[in-house]
């Protein structure tokens, strides 16, 4: 009975949400566009956003409940909506990950790229 009232008093709580002001930073150019996908510690995308580069900078402010989080991101040059590679699978286009992480042969695990979202938070992202 008391699991089912701890549950219900969950329920009844406000949800609180912070600021991620998010800045993007290492584009050679304004052309095309940012392609940013947001996750949960789950690994299930929460949201995803296309901004647009001015003076090779661009900044996303985004609000999100608290938690973990993690963003990807890559620069769009041609507006295709996909990360170019070249024969091998290597990307021709800047991309980047919260954290700056990066993984081998391939994405960054999950854990690499989460950050915890309790306050306002300000987050880099150096795209390469």
């Amino acid at each position: 009975m008391l699991s089912i009232l701890i549950v219900f008093f969950n329920l009844m709580l406000p949800q609180v949400n912070h600021t991620a002001s998010i800045n993007f930073k290492g584009l050679d150019n304004d052309k095309g566009h940012l392609m940013i996908e947001i996750k949960n510690e789950k690994g299930q995308v929460v949201d995803q956003k296309i901004i647009t580069i001015a003076n090779k900078e661009a900044n996303l402010k985004i609000e999100l409940a608290s938690g973990k989080y993690a963003i990807a991101v890559f620069h769009d040059v041609n507006n295709n909506k996909e990360l170019d590679t070249n024969a091998m699978g290597l990307p021709q286009e800047k991309y980047g990950f919260s954290n700056d992480a990066r993984g081998l042969f391939g994405p960054p695990d999950l854990k690499d790229q989460l950050f915890s979202l309790s306050e306002d938070l300000e987050i880099t992202i150096n795209l390469k």
